[in-house]
């Protein structure tokens, strides 16, 4: 299905970018802008605005939509219940949401920058990684939070934020007895400045 969607808009954009450059031809009997015309078809193909990822989603407990994106590559997520944590407590936040990420792919999970301020959380495991595999039908994200503060955060409230990475390479070790490249001296070696 994924196939046929890429297909079907590569064709289109080929298509548009063809007949413009028809037209000008014939229209102008220039050959020059037919030829800068197919150009910009070629470069549109290779940087397909259309390239994109399809996510199906979940939502648990009439969770708020997840809606697009106007600015940052990071989608926001929210709290899907109201949650009162004690200062130095750990809880589990639900997010509302599942999905089944594209083949290839993992989703990072990291807190948005106003979330300890405004909220009193930070996350327990530094970055929440979601595999492909998470995808079942009752995997539901979490976001494991710590109360830096007695604190409430209500439902609907954006605690966190998402992105989708490609998953690393498939990497063979291979075993040296020296490394042939200059020691840099330890943990800090650059200098503070």
């Amino acid at each position: 299905m994924k196939l046929k969607k890429l297909i079907k808009d590569t064709f289109a954009i080929w298509l548009i970018m063809v007949l413009i450059a028809i037209s000008i031809f014939f229209l102008i009997g220039c050959p020059l802008a037919a030829v800068v015309l197919i150009v910009i078809a070629i470069v549109c193909n290779v940087v397909d605005p259309l390239d994109r990822e399809e996510i199906q989603i979940k939502y648990f407990r009439g969770s708020i939509p997840i809606g697009k994106i106007s600015v940052g590559d990071w989608i926001d997520l929210r709290a899907a219940e109201r949650v009162e944590i004690k200062k130095g407590e750990y809880y589990l936040i639900p997010l509302g949401v599942g999905m089944i990420l594209p083949h290839g792919y993992e989703a990072h999970v990291l807190p948005r920058s106003s979330t300890p301020s405004k909220f009193g959380i930070i996350l327990a495991n530094s970055m929440g990684i979601i595999d492909n595999s998470y995808s079942g039908d009752n995997d539901e994200w979490k976001f494991p939070a710590i109360a830096i503060r007695d604190t409430v955060i209500e439902k609907g409230d954006r605690i966190a934020q998402f992105r989708i990475m490609k998953n690393q390479p498939r990497i063979d070790f291979e075993r040296v007895l020296h490394l042939n490249k200059k020691s840099r001296g330890g943990i800090g070696s650059t200098g503070r400045r």
